[in-house]
């Protein structure tokens, strides 16, 4: 068998199926899509990022909240 493989034509040997073509068994899905929360703590941090525009105090205006 082994001697005949030197007197195979290349549109023959691309001819031959793979091993993973022969198999009957479905393929396993990826975890492509799989969901890891976010921890509360990165939540947190961006959502005080994200609002530091509103954040008043009297430390930031000399009036506070109270109008002139």
């Amino acid at each position: 068998l082994k001697k005949n493989l030197a007197n195979v034509t290349l549109e023959e040997w691309e001819s031959i199926p793979n091993v993973v073509q022969l198999t009957s068994r479905p393929k396993k899905k990826t975890q492509q899509n799989s969901y890891l929360p976010a921890p509360d703590s990165v939540l947190l941090s961006r959502l005080q990022e994200s609002n530091k525009h509103l954040n008043i105090n009297s430390t930031t205006t000399p009036l506070g909240t109270q109008t002139p």
